[in-house]
């Protein structure tokens, strides 16, 4: 009676709810109230569902769905939505091509951190898609999305050392960074 009552004062609707995937928080929520609140609304069920549903259509290559489900996600500032909007943008999938929602998204999702939005800004910055070309502000895009270690950015931030390109050449820099990124010494001869 006690799960009942504190599952229809939840925000949890019957359309969402499965009682197999929450018997064991609704066991112990005499144990552990706060927990169980605290898992039910730290996105809120329902956005997480919709951000799953999202990615997994983005995934599937059902864009026109995927951007369908994203769309309010990104506008409302969330950086998974974000991302996969801009890459839809940017290569017109599911839409018409509009590179300038496709770099607006970017930069945002960037700025709050995402990786590989900074590594996309990056490459939008580098070979002026969607944006100016700027190959110096292309190797800060990348400079952030390497310090989180993503090895594409350590490679192309390597190259940028090595041919000068929006940074001072630096062979010493770009052989760290091509380690850094797991290539071997033997493969940089």
């Amino acid at each position: 009676m006690a799960v009942y009552m504190l599952l229809a004062n939840s925000a949890v609707t019957p359309s969402v709810y499965q009682p197999a995937a929450h018997i064991e928080s609704a066991i112990s929520i005499n144990r552990k109230p706060k927990q169980w609140r605290s898992n039910m609304s730290d996105i809120g069920m329902e956005r997480e569902l919709t951000l799953s549903s999202g990615i997994a259509a983005f995934e599937a290559k059902h864009f026109v769905k995927a951007s369908q489900l994203l769309a309010p996600l990104a506008d409302e500032g969330h950086q998974e939505a974000q991302f996969r909007l801009a890459v839809m943008c940017q290569n017109g999938l599911g839409m018409v091509a509009n590179p300038e929602k496709a770099a607006a998204y970017m930069r945002a999702a960037a700025e709050q951190g995402h990786a590989l939005a900074q590594h996309g800004l990056g490459f939008m910055y580098l070979h002026g898609e969607c944006l100016a070309q700027d190959a110096a502000e292309a190797a800060r895009w990348y400079r952030l999305a390497a310090d989180q270690g993503l090895p594409g950015s350590l490679a192309t931030l390597a190259e940028m050392y090595q041919n000068g390109n929006g940074v001072p050449r630096d062979a010493e820099e770009a052989r760290r960074l091509w380690e850094q990124a797991g290539f071997s010494p033997e493969e940089l001869r």
